[in-house]
């Protein structure tokens, strides 16, 4: 069965419950939908539980049938998906980039058929840039940027984890306003987190 975007578009994908009335008693579901707007960014300080999130984030995808790609940079936290073939960490984690981008390009080209959704899910993004040569960088974000830009039409979504949504060191110019959620994490936000993010 041949899909598009269109198809995606109404699929919720849930990550809690509103804290206000779960003090009430009431469970009333908080989620996001992946396609419309496409991307998701989790952000928060350090132990603010960004992994926590991305593995609840992780479940529900395969559980709605998503084809996931799982990025760790740090290679601790997704440890568990070890010998997986969609687990990448530490250097290797821009092979799930491209290869998500393989998907996503065969997808536009109509070499692959739409026929699911597709996730590339990078927890600390800012970290694995720290790594590379600045002409890496580079050239890392402007692939981040095609995907950010382009991926809704053929099916495919990104999750980005990271602590700041810092313009200059995680994002080609205005790649970032294509991110059409963010989760932020943490008891309270600084004044410059707020302008980061909106």
């Amino acid at each position: 069965m041949t899909m598009n975007c269109s198809n995606f578009d109404n699929l919720e994908i849930r990550v809690g419950f509103r804290t206000d009335l779960l003090e009430s008693g009431i469970k009333h579901a908080v989620g996001f939908y992946p396609f419309n707007p496409p991307h998701l960014c989790v952000t928060g300080a350090s132990g603010s539980g960004k992994t926590y999130s991305l593995i609840l984030i992780l479940q529900m995808f395969l559980r709605n049938g998503f084809e996931v790609y799982m990025a760790d940079f740090k290679g601790i936290d997704f440890r568990w998906l070890d010998g997986c073939g969609h687990f990448f960490q530490h250097m290797t984690v821009g092979l799930a980039l491209d290869r998500v981008m393989n998907i996503m390009n065969a997808r536009m080209s109509g070499k692959e058929k739409i026929s699911h959704p597709v996730c590339l899910i990078m927890d600390e993004w800012s970290g694995y840039l720290s790594m590379l040569s600045k002409k890496d960088v580079d050239a890392t974000k402007q692939k981040l940027q095609a995907l950010l830009m382009l991926a809704r039409g053929a099916g495919v979504m990104c999750v980005l984890s990271m602590q700041r949504m810092d313009v200059s060191s995680n994002f080609s110019s205005g790649s970032r306003d294509n991110i059409g959620s963010v989760i932020c994490l943490g008891a309270a936000l600084s004044k410059e987190a707020k302008l980061m993010i909106a």
